[in-house]
């Protein structure tokens, strides 16, 4: 009974491999793909931020939101990407600034 099971599988895996259909994805990807995806600085006017300055460099956030992030449960504004990437690094060594 093993050796019928086992044959059985190497057939089908045999077979299952030799297809020569080719399977192409149903999605059409667009060159300004990227472009639409990624935030505008107008997407955050709607976020309420919960610190009032970045925390890895002090830029106050009204001077510019360029990313966000959620840190315990609050909302974290970043000034650069830069700024989110150090904060990713080493979280606990900022100090949140409140309201």
């Amino acid at each position: 009974m093993k050796k019928k099971i086992f044959r059985f599988t190497v057939v089908f895996v045999l077979v299952a491999c030799n297809s020569n259909e080719k399977v192409e994805p149903n999605v059409e990807i667009k060159k300004d793909t990227v472009a639409a995806i990624a935030p505008k600085a107008n997407d955050f006017k709607s976020i309420v931020i919960d610190y009032k300055k970045d925390p890895v460099c002090g830029m106050p956030i009204t001077a510019g939101i360029e990313d966000t992030l959620l840190y315990k449960g609050k909302i974290i504004a970043f000034c650069s990407k830069e700024c989110k990437a150090s904060f990713i690094g080493k979280p606990n060594s900022f100090t949140l600034t409140s309201k």
